[in-house]
């Protein structure tokens, strides 16, 4: 008979008399989703759908796509190429001379707080997807 255990369960030996850890084999889920099929055109639309309407609730997102978990549309998510498409590219002037009204960090009338900037890693890969 096949029986699912889960870890804590195994380490603990809560499970059936009669059966010893030996009788048990190893299976790690997150591989055998993994080898789970590509993600269909209708799935990826269900998940933009889902993530407009459930924002960040990635239960609600992922009972909306039906077909996958929370931790799939999670990934999938951050696998899309979206959010490049509206990054507004940065004008970068090389000025030596300070612009007038530039004494605390003003440009033109801009508050420091206002202007976008780069952080250190803006340009660096997501190091989650790297791994």
């Amino acid at each position: 008979a096949d029986v699912v255990l889960c870890t804590r369960c195994f380490i603990r030996g809560n499970y059936q008399f009669g059966l010893s850890g030996a009788d048990f084999k190893r299976i790690d889920l997150t591989v055998a989703q993994e080898t789970r099929t590509g993600w269909s055109d209708a799935e990826t639309l269900r998940l933009l759908e889902a993530i407009l309407q459930y924002n960040d609730d990635w239960r609600m997102v992922s009972d909306h796509v039906g077909s996958r978990t929370e931790k799939e549309c999670i990934a999938r998510f951050i696998k899309l190429p979206i959010g490049e498409q509206y990054i507004e590219p940065l004008n970068i002037q090389d000025d030596k001379e300070p612009a007038i009204g530039e004494e605390n960090g003003e440009r033109n009338g801009v508050n420091p707080t206002k202007r976008r900037r780069l952080t250190p890693l803006a340009d660096a890969t997501n190091p989650i997807m790297a791994q």
